[in-house]
């Protein structure tokens, strides 16, 4: 799997996750996984 620059973003935004709520939390993961299969698909 190939890390892209956007990468270090993630890694950094990952402590402001544990201030959201539970269903912020998870349109985040679902954001994440669809830019994922997004960037496998290219």
């Amino acid at each position: 799997m190939a890390r892209t620059p956007g990468a270090t973003n993630e890694v950094i935004a990952i402590p402001a996750v544990y201030t959201l709520s539970a269903e912020q939390r998870l349109q985040m993961l679902v954001a994440l996984l669809v830019e994922i299969i997004a960037e496998e698909e290219a």
